[in-house]
């Protein structure tokens, strides 16, 4: 066993892709999915990474830079997947795995759980990872009450990513196989897009107001947009 950073994450709607996609289509959309997780991968000088299918495990050692070089490959698949219609969910851990032919561990189950617990294109990562005090600002991790499918609104140290503008990014999130010309769109759907839209109007908040990024402001984002756009 060692000890370090695990990161998990998944290509969300793979399943649509794969079944609205001819077999030319497909062999194109997945090595562009192959593509972006090995240049992400040697950009942020991560050496460990595995695929199967839609699912990257990535780690890193147990250091400041092992933790930020998994924040910098989480960005660049968030930012570059989603310009690419390959939009990802993940997580981050820290703990004990075993990495290789089988790769499993504590860290594993957590950061899979966490992960897919979710429903945003993002990253999230544990509380109390070791070295998160280096790791905040709004070019880094922020505190975000992370939109989950159920259980008890917490914040988290969320990977922060350039966000599209809302139109960009409900294009990006019908492309590629995603959906289909002239699909009715459901509302799974909407509230990923409306989620991770959110994400990004209050990274644009944080950044301009200057204000410190391991705190939370407001009780949800509404509540921080709202107070920003119209006052008390």
């Amino acid at each position: 066993m060692q000890t370090g950073y695990f990161f998990i994450c998944d290509v969300l709607g793979f399943s649509r892709i794969v079944s609205n996609s001819d077999e030319s289509e497909l062999t194109a959309r997945v090595q562009a999915w192959v593509d972006l997780s090995t240049e992400a991968a040697k950009r942020a000088g991560v050496d460990s990474v595995q695929l199967i299918s839609d699912t990257l495990f990535a780690s890193t050692d147990s250091t400041a830079e092992g933790l930020q070089r998994l924040i910098a490959y989480a960005q660049s698949l968030l930012t570059d997947g989603a310009a690419r219609s390959l939009p990802i969910r993940g997580a981050i851990a820290h703990g004990q795995f075993q990495w290789g032919l089988l790769t499993y561990g504590k860290a594993v189950v957590e950061a899979h759980h966490l992960e897919m617990s979710q429903e945003w294109v993002g990253v999230a990562c544990q509380n109390e990872l070791p070295h998160l005090a280096s790791q905040w600002g709004v070019r880094a991790l922020v505190a975000y009450p992370v939109p989950l499918r159920s259980g008890m609104v917490r914040v988290y140290p969320v990977v922060a990513w350039d966000v599209p503008k809302f139109q960009d990014l409900a294009r990006q999130l019908c492309g590629g196989g995603l959906t289909l010309k002239g699909e009715i769109l459901g509302w799974d759907w909407a509230r990923k897009l409306t989620n991770t839209a959110q994400f990004g109007h209050y990274l644009r908040l944080m950044e301009r107001a200057k204000r410190p990024a391991q705190n939370f402001y407001g009780l949800l984002p509404s509540e921080a947009l709202e107070l920003e756009l119209f006052g008390k």
